[in-house]
C-alpha cells in the first residue's frame, strides 16, 4: 500500500476525537489563518524585492 501524507492526515482526522468548536473558536482560527497568510505574502514580497536589488 502506497500511503501519502494526505492519506495519513485524512485517516487521523477520522480516527482522532474532535473537540467541539464554538463560533468564537472558529472565528479565532479563521482570523489567525488570514493573519498567517498575510504575513507569508508580505515575507514573499520582501524576499522578492531583496532579490531584485
Amino acid at each position: 500500500m502506497d500511503c501519502r501524507f494526505n492519506d495519513l492526515v485524512t485517516a487521523l482526522a477520522h480516527l482522532l476525537p474532535r473537540r467541539q468548536l464554538t463560533a468564537e473558536d472558529l472565528a479565532e482560527i479563521i482570523t489567525k489563518r488570514h493573519s498567517m497568510r498575510e504575513q507569508a505574502k508580505e515575507s514573499h514580497a520582501r524576499r522578492t524585492a531583496a532579490a531584485l536589488e
